[in-house]
Formats: C-alpha cells, sequence, structure tokens
C-alpha cells in the first residue's frame, strides 16, 4: 500500500473575540508552531541519517533523497509561519489574491520559449512561481517576467511552400514588484515594503483585484507548502487601512 503523507499540523482550536485574546491566541500559535517545527525537526533529521547511511554503503538514494528534500521544506514551512507569527503578523483565512509578488532564490526566470503563428503571446502565459525558500533566503520579484520577443518566416503546416509568420516570445529576466494600487495609502506601501523586507513570505498580493481602484487593498502575506500537485497554503495580514469615512 502507499504511504500517505501525515497531516501537517495537529488539531487546534484557537477563538479570540478583542485584542487581548488575540494576544493569548497568537501566543497558543507559535507554540504550536514550536512543537510542530521539533517534530518535523526530528523526521529531517531521520532522513539525513537514512541518506547517509544508504551514501555509505552505496545503495539506490533516489527515493531517500526525494524523502529528504520532502522534509525539509515541511520544516521550512513551519519555519516560516513562527517567523510570521513572531513578527507579529495574524493568520487570516485564505483570500482570491492579485499576486504582484512572489519570493525566488532564482537567478532567472524559467526560460519555457512559447510559439505561434496566429497570435502574439501575452504576458500572462509566463507567470512564474515561487520556489518556497527558507527564512531570510530569496528575492521579492513581480511574477510576470520581462519578455525578450521576435517574428520569424517559417514554412505554414498547411503549404510548406508558403512562409508565415510565427511570434516568438521567452522570459529574460525578473521584474521589480509593481504594486498595483497606485493611489493607496503611504502606510500600506510602508507595511507592504517592511513585510517584504522579512522575506517570510512566498507570495504577496492584494484584495480586492487590481481592477477594484475605488478602494484600499488589504494586503496578505502567503506561506506555501507544496506536495506534488497539491498546495497547502498559510495566509497572514500584513495591512490594512480602514478609511473611517466609510463607517
Amino acid at each position: 500500500s502507499k504511504c500517505k503523507e501525515k497531516p501537517m499540523v495537529n488539531d487546534l482550536v484557537v477563538i479570540a473575540k478583542n485584542h487581548v485574546e488575540m494576544q493569548a491566541a497568537q501566543e497558543k500559535l507559535i507554540g504550536l508552531a514550536d512543537s510542530q517545527l521539533a517534530e518535523e525537526l526530528d523526521g529531517l533529521e531521520l532522513a539525513t541519517e537514512n541518506l547517509e547511511i544508504a551514501v555509505k554503503n552505496k545503495w539506490r538514494t533516489k527515493g531517500l533523497r526525494v524523502a529528504l528534500v520532502k522534509a525539509r521544506k515541511r520544516f521550512e514551512f513551519y519555519e516560516k509561519i513562527k517567523a510570521a507569527l513572531e513578527k507579529g503578523y495574524v493568520i487570516v483565512p485564505n483570500f482570491d489574491l492579485d499576486i504582484f509578488a512572489i519570493r525566488t532564490t532564482r537567478t532567472d526566470p524559467k526560460p519555457d520559449m512559447l510559439t505561434s503563428t496566429w497570435r502574439k503571446p501575452t504576458q500572462d502565459e509566463f507567470e512564474q512561481k515561487t520556489d518556497q525558500p527558507k527564512v531570510g533566503e530569496g528575492e521579492n520579484v513581480d511574477p510576470w517576467p520581462t519578455l525578450q520577443r521576435e517574428v520569424a518566416k517559417v514554412p505554414s503546416e498547411n503549404n510548406s511552400d508558403k512562409l508565415v509568420s510565427e511570434y516568438r516570445a521567452w522570459p529574460v529576466d525578473w521584474q521589480a514588484p509593481d504594486f498595483p494600487f497606485k493611489m493607496a495609502k503611504p502606510q500600506i506601501l510602508e507595511g507592504t515594503a517592511k513585510a517584504m523586507s522579512h522575506k517570510i513570505f512566498d507570495r504577496i498580493g492584494v484584495t480586492p483585484a487590481r481592477s477594484v481602484r475605488k478602494r484600499d487593498p488589504m494586503v496578505i502575506g502567503e506561506i506555501v507548502h507544496t506536495n506534488g500537485a497539491s498546495e497547502r497554503v498559510m495566509s497572514f495580514l500584513i495591512v490594512w487601512w480602514i478609511d473611517t469615512s466609510d463607517l
């Protein structure tokens, strides 16, 4: 039978109705993260030791290396959660975000080329993903990189004697994050910049989407753990401006 990966967290119900209870809840969550980190560290040390034994005895190591990578990513996931909690960021439900920054250790975006003989490839088709760096590593960049474009003449699929235009595009460099609300309050920009400097969050986005320009946004930081095709996300409130005139 296939061994299933164990659940990511132990059950814990945290309820807070005011700022005093919120502080107590935050401390409980930090304690939970500490407990989970200790458990994940045990798993990481076990995976490391097993790989060392396999290498020493010249056994096949592919499966053990995969297990080690998974154990390390699980440990780093909780390490980031604890770091965010200790900085005072509060866990919130996951939102449908307009992502404008990802954190990555890659020096260049993936150079995948797209081609078409009937349209130009669009910027949206080149969205890059975070590689989920550990705390303090990587840089915050725009998920949509700078593109190089060219047009070439190629034989038509229907008639090899006829030449048609083929539109090509591929990523060549990262772009700096572009905060989507140009007239947001300075406090929102400052809070976002501070969160980026901590290098904790894997993705940062806003809600509502950038198309809703008459409202100041809620800025959310996401910590991500992927396992195959599945993705687990923990969201934290970075900054939110409430205009009292709307109350």
